[in-house]
């Protein structure tokens, strides 16, 4: 079962008791953010805001809060996440265009039109410059080759029509700057409030991809689209909420400050772009993230977190698991070692290789990664401080470590933790367990009981 849509994915979502409703009046300034980032962070459900002050439009937030509901977008266990990820980029699906797009219900265009009036565009932390759209997917075009860019990027809302986006993504840069190198202010969209796996592709770590083709080998469905009212644009066409216009070619805005995913306050210069048009589904849904959260982590990690696990692999065939969290500054790997040093040879290559990592820990293949419990476990009981606690000084650190900031030449110290067993001591450090056969048995009496872990 594909989810065709937002829609389709929240009523799933609601039937599963996943999905909370809020129908007391709140103010998109603020208090909306307040709630999300309480849910948010305790892990809790998705959230509809069906009384947003002043707004006929709900909001919608946390939709990705728990690694639990990806794997629901994704038909899978949380356990297959990484290996599901895997294989299905391996096979994308092309888009497919339609007529008569849902997204094309209602269209507001004009010299009148006025984002903050229409839309109910959060305001997220006091210190924050303006309101924020923080789950819009900006669709960016190639005027080389046509080809698409798809990712979320934060944008701040400056004005009636007038927005700046911070394009951290390599491939919307590169396009916007191919199109003002031709003196053309490049076409820009934006997609609010799309199915779970078009939203699961815009973010994933794979530059210059045919993110709706890889959206739809995460489906195993093509994705729907329709061209730009407005632009010559491919657009996801059931889509709540889409903006289109065009960058304002040369100009760069101070863009913030913003809170961000950092937890702290961002000020950029960044690109910035007029809207032209807007058009919706009728009852459209507004979308949004709440940053510092943990949807913020799974919505960033996710797809990181597979491709690392497949370049390890070809270098250490018994890498078992990969899983980011903490700004994809904590890596913890788990893996059968072949040899005395393997984990320590691991912790090198990925300090030394990756600027966002900063912690890592490798621990054995008996460790679920997604149990806080047993990864401390690991390094309590079987990492040696004195041999175990490997630091490194001078690598290029992450650019969203206000940290790294500090030095002149944005370098930093790393530090992994090889809290495997002691090499040839298997026996001594045997994990407690129960059978496989009793643990099945708990499994389906839990189930039965109306408790599923």
């Amino acid at each position: 079962m594909a989810f065709a849509d937002l829609r389709d994915f929240l009523r799933f979502l609601e039937d599963a008791g996943e999905l909370i409703r809020i129908e007391d009046e709140v103010d998109s300034r603020f208090e909306v953010s307040a709630v999300l980032k309480r849910v948010g962070q305790a892990g809790g459900p998705a959230v509809m805001f069906t009384g947003v002050k002043g707004y006929d439009v709900p909001v919608m937030g946390n939709l990705f809060g728990s690694l639990r509901r990806l794997a629901m977008a994704l038909e899978c266990e949380v356990a297959q996440i990484n290996q599901v990820y895997l294989e299905r980029r391996e096979k994308p699906v092309g888009p497919t265009e339609v007529e008569g797009a849902p997204c094309r219900e209602l269209v507001y265009r004009g010299a009148g039109l006025d984002l903050l009036s229409l839309l109910p565009i959060l305001t997220y932390h006091e210190g924050d410059a303006s309101p924020y759209i923080t789950q819009g997917l900006v669709i960016v075009r190639d005027p080389e080759s046509g080809a698409q860019s798809l990712g979320i990027h934060r944008i701040q809302v400056k004005g009636p029509r007038r927005i700046g986006i911070q394009l951290v993504s390599r491939t919307s840069m590169v396009y916007m700057e191919r199109a003002e190198a031709r003196g053309e202010g490049a076409e820009v969209a934006i997609a609010i409030g799309v199915d779970p796996c078009t939203l699961l592709a815009s973010v994933a770590w794979v530059p210059f991809a045919d993110k709706l083709a890889l959206a739809g080998g995460m489906r195993r469905a093509p994705t729907e689209v329709t061209k730009g009212l407005a632009t010559q644009l491919w657009l996801p066409a059931r889509a709540e909420i889409v903006l289109e216009g065009r960058f304002i070619p040369g100009v760069r805005e101070t863009e913030g400050p913003f809170g961000e995913s950092t937890g702290y306050y961002i000020t950029t210069e960044s690109p910035v772009a007029e809207i032209e048009l807007v058009s919706m589904r009728s009852g459209a849904i507004y979308a949004a993230s709440e940053p510092w959260t943990r949807e913020d982590e799974v919505l960033t990690a996710w797809s990181w977190a597979g491709e690392v696990l497949n370049s390890l692999r070809k270098e250490f065939p018994g890498v078992k698991a990969v899983k980011l969290s903490s700004m994809m500054a904590n890596c913890v790997v788990s893996m059968t070692k072949s040899s005395p040093g393997e984990a320590r040879r691991l912790i090198y290559r990925l300090l030394t290789s990756n600027p966002y990592f900063k912690y890592v820990t490798v621990v054995d293949d008996d460790v679920d990664l997604n149990n806080p419990m047993e990864v401390e476990w690991a390094l309590t009981t079987r990492m040696l401080p004195d041999s175990g606690i490997i630091r490194l000084e001078g690598l290029e650190g992450s650019p969203i470590d206000p940290s790294v900031k500090l030095d002149p030449h944005l370098l930093t110290a790393k530090i992994g933790f090889d809290a495997t067993r002691p090499w040839g001591h298997d026996e001594e450090f045997a994990k407690i367990d129960v059978p496989g056969s009793a643990r099945q048995r708990a499994t389906s009496l839990l189930a039965a009981a109306g408790w599923e872990a």
